[in-house]
């Protein structure tokens, strides 16, 4: 098909529209006013016109429902305080945290009461102590060489409490006593009242 040429007169020149093949070129621009171009097609190479539909539809499969609060790129932006290292920033941050299964702590370890819903364990053994017997260790001064003095004892509560009171070397205290076995006493003897005969063991040297 041979090439055809209209030629428009309009007040500011003119205006050629051409058929090439089965295309329509147009020299210089057209105003649709209140008009509207209708029935295009949906856009397939890189230079055709978008309707506005396409264009609405493609972004809304980009924000595919998401929130009002994070469906712009500026939102998602703030949302990540503008960090172009976003991704570095939470692994570094990570890298600093512990693990919740068995943590391995440096320094000083501070944390808050804790209120157990279960036994707390030392090596794997459950304390039961109540509150008030761990309290009796407070303001032990105790060395580690004097605490490990413990290590093995194997008395029993009852054996244990045998010391109780005890406020002094308890050799010392022995030291003050008189053996049953012949005993040698000094200072004054004071004897309470007695029924029967007493042998004071007196003699003459």
């Amino acid at each position: 098909m041979a090439d055809r040429k209209i030629t428009v007169l309009n007040p500011s020149g003119y205006q050629e529209l051409f058929q090439s093949g089965d295309n329509l070129l147009l020299s210089g621009t057209i105003q649709m006013n209140s008009n509207l171009i209708t029935d295009l097609p949906n856009c397939v190479n890189d230079n055709d016109v978008a309707r506005k539909k396409y264009v609405d539809d493609s972004v809304s499969a980009i924000v595919s429902g998401a929130p009002s609060a994070l469906d712009t790129l500026n939102e998602l932006a703030a949302a990540i305080a503008d960090d172009s290292n976003y991704a570095t920033t939470i692994t570094t941050a990570l890298g600093l945290k512990s693990p919740i299964a068995s943590p391995t702590f440096t320094g000083t370890v501070t944390g808050p009461t804790i209120n157990a819903s279960t036994a707390l364990q030392i090596g794997g053994v459950a304390i039961t102590s109540t509150s008030a017997e761990l309290n009796i260790l407070d303001g032990v001064t105790a060395t580690t060489a004097e605490l490990n003095i413990l290590d093995g004892v194997t008395s029993t509560t009852a054996e244990l409490n045998y010391v109780d009171g005890v406020t002094s070397n308890i050799q010392t205290q022995i030291d003050t006593k008189a053996p049953l076995a012949s005993p040698t006493f000094t200072g004054t003897i004071t004897v309470a009242a007695m029924d029967g005969e007493i042998d004071c063991g007196v003699y003459a040297s």
